[in-house]
């Protein structure tokens, strides 16, 4: 494999790299500089004019250190400009830490006019904060107390609880059954426009973002799903499932609860054996419709003694 430059990150792909060592973004046709149509690479721009700052010498030395540094006119009139990579956000900032106070100094963030507020906050402070984490390859999947992250990008705020819950109905409801519907339109909607302010986060993987979206199932049966996203539902399993309590009562009256009972059914089997009602089946077959059924025998004997019952009835008075 010839030797690439990333088109996420910019910088150089190792031979035969399957990933970016410093983003994580997928090695394609596009990484490489004679490819067709590469696109521009997103990046810092800093522009400053002469200064009578005592750091100004500073600034000019720092700033041509870098291969996209030009100056033009001389003496009081000289203007100086420098471009770095959103990767290189660290460089960036000591030169506008140097600046940022003249007049003449301009910051450019992907064309737009920006600030200090924007190097420290948003996609490239957080992005900061990655370089500077032990981990800066498990900086992004971090996730919270309660809240597990699949995007990658845990600013996104919407993790594991936020998109599999059985109380806030945004993005998925569910019913007493064990089965959720996943309102994937609001999930690609509410991404899109999370994602915004994140897409220049070098880390940034919208590739991974948009696989794992397109994992996400439209109904899931909570009870007996095992999909990629199994360990997600655990806590509304725990909701829909018997309770240890059903299941340990269950046990000692001498009665089995399917694997596939919800705490409704489960309740229903109980009730129906203290109530003396022994009709209701509890193999798990007999909940496919997400309701026990009855025996047929047990239909059948009570039709049989109706009839003795009438008969005798009807001798008697007659």
């Amino acid at each position: 494999m010839k030797k690439g430059i990333c088109d996420k990150c910019g910088i150089s792909l190792p031979l035969g790299a399957q990933l970016c060592p410093q983003c994580a973004d997928p090695v394609t046709d596009a990484d490489f500089v004679d490819s067709p149509g590469k696109r521009a690479l997103p990046k810092i721009e800093i522009e400053f004019n002469f200064s009578t700052s005592t750091s100004y010498e500073r600034a000019v030395q720092f700033a041509s250190k870098f291969p996209s540094y030009t100056t033009s006119k001389s003496g009081k009139e000289q203007s100086h400009y420098v471009a770095f990579q959103l990767v290189d956000v660290e460089s960036a900032a000591t030169l506008w830490d140097l600046v940022a106070n003249w007049k003449s100094a301009q910051l450019l963030i992907v064309g737009q006019k920006s600030g200090k507020r924007q190097l420290n906050a948003g996609a490239l402070g957080c992005y900061r904060e990655r370089q500077k984490s032990n981990d800066p390859t498990g900086y992004c999947v971090e996730a919270g107390d309660y809240d597990e992250n699949f995007w990658d990008c845990f600013k996104l705020k919407m993790g594991s609880t936020t998109i599999f819950s059985s109380w806030e109905e945004t993005y998925c409801s569910s019913n007493e059954d064990g089965h959720l519907t996943l309102n994937k339109k609001k999930i690609a909607e509410d991404l899109t426009r999370l994602a915004k302010e994140y897409q220049i986060c070098p880390a940034f993987n919208p590739k991974k973002i948009k696989k794992t979206f397109s994992e996400l199932p439209t109904e899931i049966d909570v009870l007996s799903y095992s999909g990629r996203f199994k360990k997600y539902l655990k806590s509304i399993k725990e909701e829909i499932g018997p309770t240890k309590r059903q299941l340990t009562y269950a046990k000692d009256l001498g009665l089995h609860i399917p694997s596939n009972a919800t705490k409704r059914q489960a309740g229903d089997i109980i009730e129906a054996h203290l109530n003396g009602d022994a009709s209701f089946e509890t193999t798990d077959a007999t909940f496919t419709d997400g309701k026990p059924s009855k025996k047929k025998g047990g239909s059948i004997g009570a039709i049989i003694v109706l009839i003795i019952i009438v008969y005798a009835l009807w001798r008697f008075f007659t």
